[in-house]
């Protein structure tokens, strides 16, 4: 039998596989690394990042248009 506590504590060692045991969830990591808000912290990674919005045609959040007009049709 194993004592409790001593489980206790080999379990509260980060392992690195648990939601959250680094900080934030992953959206959050990802705006902060796609710049949205935060200064990169390189110049030129700034440049690249502020040209590739500029060439989307949709909005930074956007991944595909979703037109329910075309497709309410296909089920009427």
């Amino acid at each position: 039998m194993t004592n409790w506590e001593e489980k206790a504590k080999r379990d509260a060692v980060q392992s690195g596989k648990g939601p959250g045991e680094f900080g934030p969830d992953y959206s959050d990591r990802k705006r902060y690394q796609l710049g949205h808000g935060n200064e990169s912290p390189s110049p030129a990674l700034k440049k690249v990042l502020d040209e590739l919005r500029e060439q989307s045609p949709y909005a930074p959040h956007v991944i595909e248009p979703y037109e329910w007009k075309e497709r309410k049709r296909d089920y009427e």
